[in-house]
């Protein structure tokens, strides 16, 4: 509960949660989406985990208010450049996962209109 607590005011505090779930982790990347490269990826190491990991990494990228308010990570392009520079675990096949998750939701949103 402090863990989460502690997220939930600055995704960032994740670097010091020892025991991580994927609800601390997803809560700390709502919060700030900079904080994904804090995810101890040791814990998705599963096939149904992994999927798991992939989601929140999308939500980092496209749905964290924090990441858009930096103006240097303005943009898609921006936010993987910073990934990838930061977050050991972050692959092009990776990204090609986390993209196909956005085209869907983008597909479905158009629909729904």
């Amino acid at each position: 509960e402090i863990c989460m607590a502690a997220v939930q005011q600055n995704g960032c505090a994740l670097r010091y949660v020892k025991c991580q779930s994927p609800e601390i982790c997803m809560a700390a990347v709502q919060q700030n989406g900079c904080a994904c490269i804090f995810i101890k990826y040791e814990l998705f190491n599963l096939p149904l985990e992994h999927d798991e990991y992939v989601y929140i990494m999308y939500v980092a990228i496209f749905k964290s208010q924090t990441f858009d308010y930096d103006i240097n990570y303005d943009t898609i392009e921006n936010k993987l450049g910073y990934l990838k520079k930061n977050c050991k675990n972050i692959t092009d096949g990776l990204i090609s996962e986390i993209m196909a998750i956005n085209s869907r939701s983008v597909k479905r949103a158009i629909n729904d209109y």
